[in-house]
């Protein structure tokens, strides 16, 4: 070969080399060329991670990915900057799908997902041995589930039992139609507290106690009692009822016309009125408007205190402190019983469905309707265990573990 040929040939080289060389480098640092939108644009990646480990993770339906036996991760990278479709698939499990967008050199997470399987064992625990005149209308549990109250109804009285696992079953005498506001005491589940003609009262061993007079609603602040009084203070007691502190700095106007009450959650103290909901400020020591959606809804934290959920019959939002917003996660009929799983989880019941929803509120929300035939349930989550009680009429039946 001449000289002069050998020449052009590495000129030519050297020429596609410097061609080249640029897409090359780009490529390596997670550069593609977008068709559709006929431009270069840096990639992101998707992160996936199960509880229990999924079988397969597919990325719209075409890039498949099995996790690795003890993370139950994936990892897919170089994903053009748009909505992708995530499927995690399971044998005896619901599939979770959800479309959500990636961005430009980022990694998008959805890191804990929780697969249900697609059926749930029942067994019964209890028949409650109740007067077939009466109707039960609300279970309250202990903080540590080791007993409940049974709240009936007959066609004149309302009645309160005590339910001790598995089969302690006693009256409570001293609770009635006008007994209000009953929580067991968070530090001892053998103490009972009611409010009663604005009264706190404490019942343990069949003895009843005035704790604290005068007080339209309270709550309970670690182990302590957080109160409203009728002239609008707001005061904390100790769990015998001794006065510690008054907490705001001018009383709040009280209307005899409205309903009031308090709640604490993550260690942050709210009050309903009517259907306006409020926060107290710790620097102005007064309550301020919370800007929650009007209606009467109840409110539970998340175990890890970095979320609210706020459910009505209707509608179920969900605030979290840390973008501090609010979104709606469902809407429907007849929602009772609304309950946290996890940190990412809630289960309610809506009519007759027992129903699992996600809080990652990031395109669709999955939700997981449980199988089973349920008359309107009653549902009550022990998260120490996994599992759920469930009331159907005077029966009550706990399920299998629902969480990993």
């Amino acid at each position: 070969m001449k000289k002069n040929v050998r020449l052009y040939i590495l000129l030519f080289c050297v020429i596609c080399f410097f061609a080249v060389a640029p897409f090359l480098v780009a490529y390596s640092m997670g550069y593609r060329f977008d068709i559709e939108g006929r431009k270069i644009v840096g990639t992101g990646g998707i992160y996936v991670r199960t509880f229990p480990a999924a079988e397969q993770v597919l990325i719209d339906s075409k890039i498949a990915a099995k996790p690795g036996i003890f993370s139950g991760a994936i990892f897919v990278q170089s994903l053009l900057p748009k909505n992708h479709t995530v499927l995690v698939q399971k044998t005896g499990y619901y599939d979770y799908q959800k479309t959500i967008s990636v961005q430009e050199k980022t990694v998008t997470k959805l890191e804990n997902i929780t697969l249900f399987k697609k059926s749930v064992a029942f067994s019964p625990v209890a028949e409650f041995p109740i007067a077939k005149t009466e109707k039960i209308l609300d279970i309250k549990w202990a903080g540590d589930s080791s007993a409940a109250l049974v709240k009936t109804q007959n066609s004149k009285n309302i009645f309160y039992y005590l339910f001790t696992p598995p089969s302690e079953f006693v009256r409570l005498p001293y609770l009635d139609k006008n007994s209000q506001t009953i929580f067991f005491n968070p530090g001892d589940p053998q103490e009972i507290f009611y409010l009663e003609n604005q009264n706190i009262y404490s019942l343990k061993n069949s003895k009843v106690q005035t704790i604290i007079k005068g007080a339209l609603s309270y709550a309970f602040l670690e182990n302590s009692i957080v109160w409203l009084s009728s002239d609008g203070g707001l005061y904390e007691s100790d769990i015998s009822g001794n006065l510690v502190r008054a907490i705001l700095a001018k009383n709040t106007q009280i209307h005899e016309d409205k309903k009031y009450e308090l709640k604490v959650v993550s260690g942050k103290i709210f009050l309903q009125e009517n259907d306006l909901l409020y926060l107290f400020d710790q620097n102005t020591r007064s309550f301020e408007n919370f800007g929650a959606p009007e209606g009467n809804y109840k409110i539970f934290e998340a175990p890890d205190g970095k979320n609210l959920v706020l459910w009505s019959d209707k509608k179920i939002y969900l605030y979290s402190f840390e973008n501090q917003r609010f979104a709606e996660l469902f809407s429907g009929q007849s929602l009772k019983n609304c309950q946290w799983l996890n940190n990412d989880y809630i289960i309610f019941t809506s009519g007759n469905e027992v129903i699992i929803s996600e809080i990652d509120y990031r395109g669709n929300i999955n939700t997981v309707t449980l199988p089973g035939a349920f008359d309107n349930p009653q549902i009550f989550y022990v998260r120490q265990s996994g599992k759920i009680y469930v009331l159907i009429g005077n029966t009550l039946s706990i399920s299998e573990k629902l969480t990993p």
